[in-house]
């Protein structure tokens, strides 16, 4: 999913005269026609619809975009719905349906909107089609994490993924607005629709009444590079939280050396894999490497509940046994498989991200970053970064947790630094995306509400910081602090 479409529009008045005036005919137009639909974790009928837009700017060739919509639980919405920007760059919004519901209170006075970006969900995905025998956990024992075969079909939608970046997702959901006759949006981004929303605010200010940002990664945060030195950074707070730790330190005394020693022990001779798939039986055979232990990792360190298992997890593979690993790996990636569209990622990633001149000597997660460069130069395309951070008075709640690994708490302080009028709100001891956490989705509700945060956001603050670290699996059954 990549794509550099280098976003002109908008940039000189000529531009801004075109892209109002494709607003304006998308206003004039008859109005959508919504129909019946049902997407995942919402009881029930929901509405969707359908949107032709422009490929790119004056281009006769077109891209048809889904639209879910979740009608207002009242005879009278408010006039401003809320707009739901997934993450990845690559996850579908027809996919939030768990925070859709956990936003309930909002939808007492308000439509939500959920408009699957370009390439992603249902909105005509890019795809690079893997054999049919494949899937996530498989693909991980392979020798390369990509094969040839799919780096070819990525190099073959060079032209067409020029034009699925985050501008132009921006420019379908003014189309989208416009359409629907809607003159504000309230906007919830995670994770990497923070960006969609920090950018929205800098193109379209007028058109958003409140902005919530989730998991904030900046407009010039690198999606491979810096997202993996955070990671890194997160791994390293683990091993010492567990040094800090007397039963975990006493459990791993070596978990700092095998951090250190076992990615190139690991690149220099892999695991041989030969065991039962761990939920469908089927015999798997591979090579477990740096890469595959990158690819893990990255996904259990998401998570502070998961956390608490990477000490024993990393003893366990330093040992060889790695099918700890790899039954937790598989039972996150059996839902977050089917919501992302790696294709779209690296659209995004290899058109908006700066280059990075040279490769951390150790790490981890310093194998992934190889593998996106693999990945980029099979576009033949150099990064071009979006403008730098963005200035707002626009009324904008961020969130963050303390253990998120890929977007901390510093990234929102560097995207505030621009917002006149904004409330970060940190929960230390939880991790990425928290929206629908505890008391959190109260706090979005009063936001969205009132336009500002107010008592039950001071509530929450000080619950959230309240709570108590999670201790580490000192044995397959039993955690302690």
């Amino acid at each position: 999913m990549n794509k550099r479409s280098i976003p002109r529009w908008c940039r000189t008045v000529l531009a801004a005269w075109a892209c109002t005036g494709a607003t304006w005919a998308y206003a004039s137009q008859a109005p959508l026609q919504f129909e019946p639909c049902r997407i995942d974790d919402i009881p029930g009928a929901v509405q969707c619809a359908k949107l032709d837009v422009p490929l790119a700017v004056g281009d006769h060739r077109q891209v048809s975009v889904q639209i879910v919509r979740l009608p207002a639980l009242t005879r009278q919405p408010a006039p401003d719905p809320v707009l739901l920007l997934a993450g990845g760059p690559g996850q579908a919004a027809s996919a939030l349906g768990r925070l859709a519901q956990a936003l309930g209170a909002v939808r007492r006075e308000r439509d939500l909107l959920l408009v699957d970006q370009r390439g992603t969900g249902r909105s005509q995905p890019l795809d690079c089609k893997l054999p049919a025998d494949a899937d996530p956990l498989s693909d991980l024992l392979k020798d390369k994490l990509l094969p040839d075969e799919v780096l070819s079909c990525f190099a073959s939608l060079r032209e067409q993924a020029a034009h699925y970046t985050t501008h132009d997702y921006i420019r379908d959901l003014e189309a989208v607005r416009a359409r629907l006759g809607i003159e504000q949006f309230n906007l919830w981004g995670g994770s990497y629709g923070t960006r969609v929303v920090q950018e929205y605010l800098r193109l379209h200010p007028e058109r958003v009444r409140t902005a919530v940002m989730d998991g904030v990664v900046s407009s010039t945060t690198r999606l491979t590079a810096d997202i993996a030195a955070n990671n890194d950074a997160r791994l390293h707070a683990v091993v010492v939280a567990c040094q800090q730790s007397s039963s975990c330190h006493a459990a791993y005394p070596k978990l700092q050396q095998i951090v250190e020693q076992l990615p190139r022990q690991l690149q220099q001779k892999p695991i041989a894999v030969d065991l039962p798939h761990p939920l469908t039986g089927v015999q798997l055979k591979g090579q477990f490497s740096d890469i595959s232990l990158a690819s893990t990792l990255g996904v259990m360190l998401y998570q502070p509940e998961m956390q608490a298992l990477v000490p024993r997890l990393l003893y366990q593979v330093s040992q060889g046994e790695v099918r700890p690993l790899l039954a937790a790996y598989s039972q996150v990636m059996l839902v977050l498989g089917e919501q992302m569209n790696d294709v779209l990622y690296f659209a995004v990633a290899c058109a908006e991200d700066a280059e990075v001149p040279t490769l951390p000597a150790a790490g981890v997660f310093v194998s992934v970053q190889k593998m996106a460069r693999e990945v980029c130069a099979a576009w033949g395309l150099p990064g071009k970064p979006l403008p730098g951070p963005v200035k707002s008075n626009v009324p904008t709640l961020l969130l963050s947790g303390g253990l998120d690994p890929v977007t901390p708490p510093r990234l929102a302080n560097q995207v505030a630094t621009g917002l006149a009028n904004r409330l970060h709100l940190q929960a230390p001891q939880l991790g990425h995306v928290i929206s629908h956490y505890r008391c959190v989705p109260k706090v979005i509700h009063e936001f969205i509400q009132d336009a500002k945060a107010g008592a039950e956001a001071k509530s929450c603050d000080l619950k959230l910081r309240a709570m108590p670290a999670l201790p580490f699996y000192v044995t397959d059954k039993e955690a302690r602090p």
